[in-house]
């Protein structure tokens, strides 16, 4: 990828994922919030990868799906389980009632599983020799 529109937009989906990743970290928020934007960190790294590699990142939040659109070389390295786990903080806890509150230690898992992914993929990029995406935080 040497378009250097295209890099810029990588690096913006990085820095997004890493400032979801400090949202994540922040346990000042209640741990829904925290496991939300754990999601939220993940999802744009995978878009920034696909990006990357000109894959049309498409307007969805299941996490499965987008890694499964990534050569095998990119993949994210972990379980499918996990990331249904992962994807269902996207949606699952939007409104009260439509399922049970994320605990302390939801919010420790999904941070510690989109960190892993974050910099999986970052680590990928720079692997290719592309320009930093995005700054870590």
């Amino acid at each position: 990828m040497s378009d250097p529109e295209t890099q810029t937009f990588v690096q913006s989906w990085f820095r997004y994922a890493h400032e979801d990743l400090s949202a994540a970290r922040a346990t000042s928020v209640a741990a829904r919030i925290r496991c939300f934007h754990a999601q939220q960190a993940a999802e744009k790294a995978l878009k920034g990868a696909l990006t990357f590699l000109a894959i049309e990142a498409p307007r969805r939040h299941d996490l499965n799906y987008l890694s499964g659109l990534l050569p095998a070389a990119w993949a994210t390295r972990q379980p499918a389980t996990e990331l249904e786990w992962l994807t269902r903080w996207a949606l699952d806890q939007r409104y009260p009632g439509d399922a049970p509150d994320a605990t302390e230690s939801d919010a420790e898992r999904a941070l510690g599983l989109a960190t892993t992914i974050v910099e999986g993929l970052r680590g990928c990029l720079v692997a290719t020799g592309a320009d930093q995406p995005g700054d870590a935080t």
